[in-house]
């Protein structure tokens, strides 16, 4: 009873939680501002009422830059009829912040708890959320930072795109990257080059370039050296070649007897370079009206290049001798791939139909034999439940003559 009583609670304030934590939300998340000595500048969030509830919050701030922030509201309170509201804060600049680089600062808006009129106690969780500020100081002289991503083009080429930032208080004069591009089992196979262009101070601009690969599927890295004037950056990122795909390669049934279990052996292939992961799908058997099973695939995951058997099994009691068809639909990273496999099912084989081998099955030899262990066997357990029960029989009746 106690423990029901405990679970009970957990839930209830798992349920208040979760509406606590979903009450309101805010926006922007974050807010990116360059440095400007001696200014002040006027910027503003909105808080948004997404359950359309009452309930009251404070403002307030916290971090490197707190001391310059000004808040024009600091308790804000919302009605069911509030869908957002947005509010004006500024900042005030000092002629100097420190170092280059970010300076982070947290505009924290927290859900004040609901009051017990009757015992002047606190209902409920505190729920807060954050818009950050970070304000980009820059860095004396010249200093970019870059990112990388690859893109498949229209002709099968792979186009690399270099976004430079020129974060220094200098211009650059000349920018320019060199990518290698580096295989699955980590070799270097080829290096390719940008065009060059200037990156004025606080801008940025993008350079490309642009690879046809001649290799095989694949997940391959790119690592990018970008020389401007007389520093470098760098910068990497990830990209495939050619599209993962599992292979459904063969329908094996072994010691089948018609009227019995069915089971389906599957065999799978990972022609891709990593893993295939949370891979679901479906095996259908149907005739050539309607489908007569179906069963569900259970998540799995497939190794790099590698092969696995999955199993469904078929209940063939009231299933005539004659041809079907078995669909086996598999769903992974955003794709199906099905495949049909035709069969001929008879009274002791499954057969494949047009692939000129016997997917599964026995002899009608290996039939008989087993046919005739079955009847022997059951035959020898009858025998024995027949000893038994004679063996009773003869004690209950020696214990009456006895009485």
């Amino acid at each position: 009873m106690k423990k029901r009583i405990i679970a009970g609670v957990v839930f209830l304030l798992f349920i208040m939680l979760m509406k606590d934590t979903l009450a309101f939300g805010i926006s922007p998340g974050i807010k990116e501002i360059e440095f400007e000595p001696n200014i002040k500048q006027q910027l503003q969030f909105t808080i948004h009422n997404t359950n359309n509830e009452f309930f009251k919050a404070v403002i307030y701030t916290e971090g490197e830059l707190a001391e310059y922030i000004t808040l024009h509201d600091s308790l804000v309170s919302f009605t069911d009829k509030d869908e957002k509201r947005t509010y004006n804060y500024e900042i005030d600049f000092p002629a100097d912040i420190g170092r280059p680089g970010i300076h982070e600062t947290k505009i924290i808006v927290m859900e004040i708890p609901e009051e017990n009129e009757a015992q002047g106690t606190f209902i409920g969780a505190r729920v807060a959320v954050i818009s950050k500020l970070k304000v980009r100081v820059p860095y004396p002289g010249k200093y970019a930072e870059a990112t990388l991503r690859a893109e498949k083009s229209d002709d099968g080429g792979i186009n690399f795109f270099v976004e430079l930032f020129n974060y220094g208080e200098e211009d650059i004069s000349d920018a320019k990257a060199a990518i290698t591009i580096i295989g699955p089992t980590n070799e270097r196979i080829a290096t390719i080059h940008s065009n060059q262009k200037p990156v004025n101070s606080k801008a940025k601009t993008e350079l490309v370039a642009k690879w046809v690969p001649n290799v095989g599927i694949g997940k391959y890295h790119a690592e990018a050296i970008i020389n401007y004037d007389d520093r470098t950056a760098q910068a990497e990122t990830d990209f495939l070649i050619g599209e993962g795909l599992i292979l459904i390669k063969e329908l094996n049934v072994n010691n089948f007897q018609l009227g019995q279990i069915a089971k389906l052996n599957i065999l799978l292939e990972n022609a891709w370079t990593d893993y295939m992961r949370q891979v679901t799908g479906e095996v259908v058997v149907r005739n050539d009206e309607q489908s007569i099973a179906s069963f569900k695939i259970h998540e799995f995951d497939i190794a790099p290049l590698g092969e696995m058997n999955i199993t469904s099994y078929w209940d063939t009691q009231g299933i005539e001798v004659g041809k079907y068809y078995v669909d086996v639909v598999l769903n992974y990273a955003d794709k199906v791939t099905k495949k049909t496999f035709d069969i001929m099912v008879s009274l002791d084989r499954i057969d494949t139909i047009g692939i000129g081998r016997i997917i599964g099955g026995q002899s009608q030899m290996q039939g008989k034999e087993e046919s005739i262990f079955r009847s022997i066997s059951v035959l020898t357990i009858l025998v024995v439940l027949l000893i038994i029960f004679n063996i009773y029989f003869f004690y209950k009746l020696m214990k009456n003559k006895k009485s």
